[in-house]
Formats: C-alpha cells, structure tokens, sequence
C-alpha cells in the first residue's frame, strides 16, 4: 500500500515545488477513484498492508490552510479521507518557521482541524515547531514530541496516534523518543538504508512526495508502486533541497 505525502493545495504561486494545484489534486482523486482505491487512514495502515487491496493513505505535512479550502471537499466528494500532520506552535498562524522565498501561508486554525477531524480525518503530529529533530538535544527532542503531541490531544479532545518528521529527517533516537511519547506509527519520506531495521517498525514508514512537477501518468506510477529510478531520485533532491530552512535558519535551539 502506498502513502502519499502532500504539502500545498493551492492555486496561487509559491516559491518552491511543494504545491499541487487543484485542478491537478482533483484530477488525481479521479483516477484513484475510477481506478478502485480506497483511502485508510496512517493509524489503520497495516490492516490493509499484505491484503491485496487497491488502498492507499493520503496525507498532508504542516496542516496548510489551502488544504482545508481545496483538498477536503474533493476528498469528501469522492468519499476519501485524508491525515493532516499539525506543526503544533503554528495553528492559525503562517509559516514563520519556514525560510519564504514569496508569500506567507497560512496554518489551519483549531476550528478547522476540529472540522477535519469530525468528518473522520486524522490528525497527526508533526512536532511544536517544525525543527530537524536529528539535530536536536534530546530535552528539546522530546518537548517536540511529547508536547506536540499533548497539546493536539488537550485542544482537539481525541488521541493523537501518529507523527511525521519535520523535513523528512529522522533517526534511531528520534524513532526512540517518538515511541516512548505513546505514537504508534511515524513517516517520513525517503528513508536511508541504515534507517529500514525492522526493530525501527512501524516508525520508519516511507511516503511518495506528490509536487508540482507530477504528471497523471508519474502519479500513477507512484501509486502502483511501478516508479522508476527518475522519479525516486527526483523525490530524494526536493527531500534533500527542503532542508534548506534548517541550513538557512540554523536548527532551533531550546
């Protein structure tokens, strides 16, 4: 089964390749559904994984208002769900942790992932500040982890079960810390050989970045699993350039 990762929904200009624009979003939701997908969501992914179904988990990092506006109704048009990941300090704010290169965009407020969540979305965390969590001690490692996660549960009243890793980036002590916060399952995007080791399971789960550059026909080799070494490399250089906020910025020190 095959999880795809989202960023930006939106059809205004943004400096940077992370976006999709609707139309391009709707159309690929047509063809999962013309084509038999189903959506379950990060939390129930391995009941589906092994079972020969045609299902595929949607996700989006850093729960962009665009997303709300343009992803959620095309989503529940077609009868799909989805899983926001919420950089916790960031509610209703823009994305100051970000290094812009244009415009700011705006987080979702409480209210929205509220909606999200009522009409069976998953919220996930993707930690309070949307630092690289490979770098960080570990008291300010583990603030990022388990704070994130509180608060999401305290203002949104339900548990929260799964976190994806800033940028990507994660290692064996971050998967260690975000197990002993109570997640159950973690992503990121590309993971490194050295970071496969089944005793890192289900907290190394890899995604399939959807960007700008996709055609119909790359996103469908993306969900039947047939891409080719163009395409994975491709997804690796955005993973690798989006780390470009932490050599910018520097990390963030608690």
């Amino acid at each position: 089964m095959t999880t795809l990762a989202y960023h930006l929904v939106d059809r205004a200009f943004y400096a940077g390749i992370t976006r999709v624009t609707p139309t391009a979003f709707a159309r690929q939701m047509d063809y999962l559904a013309a084509n038999g997908f189903t959506t379950c969501l990060p939390s129930d992914a391995s009941r589906f994984s092994g079972q020969g179904r045609k299902a595929v988990c949607i996700t989006f990092d850093d729960s962009y208002e665009c997303v709300f506006t343009h992803a959620f109704p095309v989503l529940a048009e077609r009868g799909f769900c989805g899983a926001v990941f919420v950089v916790a300090d960031y509610v209703g704010k823009t994305n100051g942790w970000d290094v812009r290169l244009s415009r700011p965009i705006r987080h979702m407020s409480w209210a929205q992932l509220k909606q999200l969540a009522a009409a069976g979305w998953e919220i996930g965390s993707h930690s309070l500040s949307h630092t690289d969590l490979s770098s960080a001690g570990r008291l300010q490692l583990m603030a990022e982890v388990f704070d994130s996660k509180a608060r999401l549960e305290d203002r949104l009243g339900r548990a929260v079960q799964t976190f994806s890793y800033p940028f990507g980036v994660f290692s064996a002590q971050v998967v260690e810390v975000v197990r002993e916060a109570g997640y159950q399952a973690a992503y990121g995007m590309y993971i490194p050989k050295r970071l496969r080791a089944p005793h890192l399971q289900p907290f190394n789960r890899a995604r399939r970045g959807v960007y700008l550059l996709d055609t119909l026909p790359t996103f469908a080799r993306k969900v039947n699993g047939t891409s080719g070494p163009l395409l994975v490399t491709m997804e690796r250089l955005v993973s690798f350039c989006s780390r470009g906020t932490v050599l910018v910025k520097g990390p963030k020190i608690a």
